[in-house]
């Protein structure tokens, strides 16, 4: 799940949306939420392997074990639980981020932390 975030650059709310219709195997193709643009984003070999591991469905590619499609809530944690930095950083430490400027409080809840 995780990889599909990271590998595409998008939104955890994008991801959790992209469907198999938007992949070919040179890019991805579909609309923003955020922004309501059209993006074509070629895909990294890192990601394409990923993907071609995957079972293709009609529905969305980040799917539970049971091919049902996942919450911003279930990514969000995920990338949390693996990202090295999200283990270790802490609400002090997000805090005076934000405080700096260094980072808005939207990239934080992008990157699945608590603000």
């Amino acid at each position: 799940m995780s990889l599909n975030a990271i590998g595409t650059g998008q939104r955890i709310g994008d991801v959790v949306k992209m469907k198999w219709e938007h992949f070919s195997d040179e890019g991805f193709d579909f609309t923003q939420g955020k922004t309501d643009k059209p993006l074509w984003i070629p895909l990294t070999d890192r990601l394409k392997a990923h993907l071609d591991g995957l079972a293709r469905t009609d529905g969305t590619v980040v799917t539970d074990a049971k091919g049902r499609p996942v919450s911003y809530r279930i990514v969000a944690e995920e990338i949390h639980e693996r990202h090295p930095l999200c283990r270790h950083i802490t609400n002090r430490q997000i805090e005076d981020l934000i405080a700096s400027k260094l980072v808005t409080p939207e990239q934080v809840r992008a990157a699945g932390l608590q603000a």
